[in-house]
């Protein structure tokens, strides 16, 4: 008897989700239900997430779909929304707004750190309050893009100058879809053109908690690591490792964190991870992402040996036993290497192909590199931390080897040395 394949809806799928599932096409029939105006990390002015959403409930019907699969902040939206209309598993709205929209989150939290909130358009927030050095960056924050630190008015100024031009032409469908979806009423600042201005947090390590929540709220973790940033004002990211450095106490004091903060954000039925700041013997929250961070699915392949988006596809379908044995978390166990996720950054703007040693990339056969740019893209400056051009993953038997190969493979990479923040000094 032919065993009939569970048909799963793929939301706004991005070219790594196609990679995370090719080898479960013999189980799972996929539908990419793909939209031209979406252009990863943003979407195009003229994209519609209300008809999308819409296009999405239609297609479920006609196409027999028992499951939505997601994973990423802009279609965790869309799988609430699929998931409340055509009661297929899924988080709920609200979890998800809440989980996106970086000054409500704030209000969730336990202890949040200093926060407000400045209207772009507008020169009343030159009345309010603002501690310097700080840091700002859009409600719906995606890949820190049009994040700064700032050091003074005159430097917040200047970014606000970038923020007035960038951020208007993607503000549009998600304010759309705030009208359509969420409590406007509750939650009047979901439509209103501003930033977040929070504390700038410094002399603390950073980590991630990721997990995974039932139907009914019961939280599970899935893996905990470090974000290890370089050192100096522009918060540049280094690389991830995991599992984490940190000692076993100390970890369960994050795990606790994280399964209090999550549950405060009502998340259910969908993965999470709390990014997390570690200084003077106690947790902060970072912020709180209503979806996994399907980047590390190599990073998790690598170390545990399990696969986020086969959990990801079982949590969707309703096989929580399954899910629960693919989660890999263990203080000791269950640990094949240690490996890390490395960045290849620029501070610097031109042509990718002047800035990055493509010939040499592509001769790295047994290295999967993962490109941001191609070489006729031209690299601009759109935040403090500078430009992200590539990733790739590293593995072995402890921290410091993978880190020196790391350092030997970036230097490399790139063709202007003087632009890069591991090089500098």
């Amino acid at each position: 008897m032919k065993i009939q394949k569970p048909d799963v809806l793929v939301v706004l799928p991005f070219s790594r989700d196609r990679l995370g599932l090719e080898e479960y096409q013999d189980k799972y029939r996929f539908h990419w239900l793909e939209e031209p105006g979406f252009l990863r990390p943003t979407a195009s002015s003229d994209f519609d997430l209300v008809k999308y959403v819409e296009k999405c409930s239609d297609y479920i019907r006609c196409h027999n779909i028992q499951a939505v699969l997601y994973s990423h902040d802009l279609a965790s939206l869309v799988a609430a929304c699929l998931g409340e209309k055509q009661g297929l598993i899924g988080p709920n709205v609200e979890s998800m707004f809440l989980c996106l929209h970086k000054y409500y989150s704030r209000h969730r939290e336990i202890e949040p750190i200093w926060f407000d909130y400045i209207d772009f358009w507008t020169d009343d927030w030159q009345q309010k309050v603002i501690h310097y050095p700080c840091y700002i960056k859009p409600a719906f924050l995606i890949w820190t893009l049009l994040q700064y630190r700032i050091d003074s008015s005159s430097t917040l100024e200047t970014a606000l100058c970038t923020v007035r031009r960038e951020l208007p032409s993607w503000f549009g469908t998600y304010y759309d879809f705030f009208r359509q979806y969420v409590d406007t009423r509750k939650y009047p600042l979901a439509v209103k053109d501003m930033m977040v201005v929070e504390e700038l947090v410094v002399n603390a390590s950073q980590h991630v908690v990721e997990g995974w929540a039932t139907p009914d709220g019961t939280l599970h973790v899935w893996a905990v690591s470090d974000s290890n940033y370089y050192p100096g004002p522009a918060l540049s990211i280094d690389h991830y490792f995991t599992p984490s450095r940190m000692p076993a106490p100390v970890q369960q004091d994050m795990i606790r964190h994280a399964l209090e903060i999550v549950h405060r954000h009502g998340v259910t039925a969908g993965f999470w991870n709390v990014e997390l700041w570690w200084r003077e013997g106690k947790c902060q929250t970072t912020e709180v992402n209503g979806r996994s961070a399907s980047i590390w699915q190599n990073l998790y392949r690598g170390v545990y040996g399990k696969s986020l988006y086969l959990a990801m596809l079982h949590l969707s379908c309703g096989d929580l036993d399954e899910c629960y044995r693919e989660s890999p978390y263990s203080l000791s166990e269950n640990v094949l290497c240690v490996g890390g996720q490395f960045h290849v950054i620029t501070y610097g703007e031109g042509l990718a192909g002047d800035i990055l040693d493509f010939e040499f990339i592509r001769s790295q056969v047994d290295l999967k590199i993962t490109l941001s740019v191609k070489e006729n893209d031209w690299v601009c400056q759109t935040r403090s931390s500078g430009a992200c051009l590539a990733h790739f993953e590293l593995f072995g038997e402890n921290y410091e080897s993978i880190c020196r190969q790391a350092e030997t493979l970036r230097r490399r990479m790139v063709k202007r040395p003087e632009w890069s923040p591991w090089l500098n000094g």
